[in-house]
């Protein structure tokens, strides 16, 4: 899809002209860093802003291609993301599809919020979802180890949406995902992703004037175009309109596009 540049709103957007699924997204970014809360405020605003007046934002340009595009929704610091990443790739291989990523905000409040306010019934979930996680992953030689504190990723979703931009991508995630998932990557830190970037082939100063450029834009649109398809979490495929949530509903995509005629083979 081609980049498309959306005119900046002002900040002075409320909530209310969307309700309250862009309030959760803000209280989502805010969640773990209550100290960030002003510094994720423009940020918000900018979401509501394009939720608020999506076709006077993003136009809709014509396909003639019958290749079917996919919206895979992710998250560096989710680990079902990562499991889900190879099986999406491989759609692509066998079927006339085409992914395209698009990064959403991962909600920590569905599973306790911060960690000094959960309780024991939120922590027993997420260790429950660490070992299926693990599960999954070591049927397929995959190391999953969970991280040590709440990251917030908005700046490696930015070097996701730089990454995309320039055809770089696949491989740049794979690796923020293996190394963020060995506990050997901070993906909090420009520095850390720096490395990364460079072994895409990405300049990581380029890198550096996108964050303090189109980048927070670029971000906002995104998540904004995820509270139009409804997303509540990741992975989520979006096919055809119809959401599918989770790295083990691969199986049912599957079967979707099998309907749809779109095996190649």
């Amino acid at each position: 899809m081609p980049a498309v540049r959306l005119r900046r709103r002002s900040s002075r957007t409320s909530f209310p002209l969307v309700g309250s699924p862009v309030k959760r997204v803000g209280e989502a970014l805010c969640a773990s860093r209550s100290a960030e809360r002003n510094a994720a405020l423009p940020l918000v605003c900018e979401v509501a802003a394009i939720c608020a007046n999506p076709l006077n934002d993003i136009p809709m340009p014509q396909n003639s291609d019958p290749t079917l595009i996919i919206k895979f929704y992710y998250d560096f610091k989710s680990p079902f993301t990562f499991l889900a990443f190879d099986p999406a790739l491989d759609l692509e291989r066998t079927h006339r599809v085409k992914l395209r990523f698009v990064p959403h905000v991962f909600d920590f409040d569905a599973y306790g919020g911060a960690l000094e306010a959960r309780d024991e019934r939120s922590w027993r979930k997420v260790r429950y979802l660490y070992r299926d996680a693990r599960r999954f992953a070591g049927e397929r030689g995959i190391v999953i180890r969970g991280p040590q504190k709440l990251f917030d990723s908005r700046l490696a979703l930015m070097s996701g949406l730089f990454a995309d931009r320039h055809g770089k991508f696949r491989e740049y995630a794979r690796s923020v995902w293996e190394l963020f998932f060995r506990r050997e990557l901070d993906i909090e830190k420009l520095d850390a992703l720096a490395p990364l970037l460079q072994t895409a082939g990405l300049a990581p100063e380029a890198f550096r004037n996108y964050c303090e450029a189109e980048g927070p834009h670029d971000l906002a649109a995104a998540l904004a175009e995820s509270e139009r398809d409804q997303v509540f979490g990741v992975p989520t495929f979006m096919v055809d309109g119809e959401p599918f949530w989770g790295n083990d509903r691969v199986g049912w995509v599957i079967k979707k596009l099998d309907a749809m005629g779109l095996r190649t083979t």
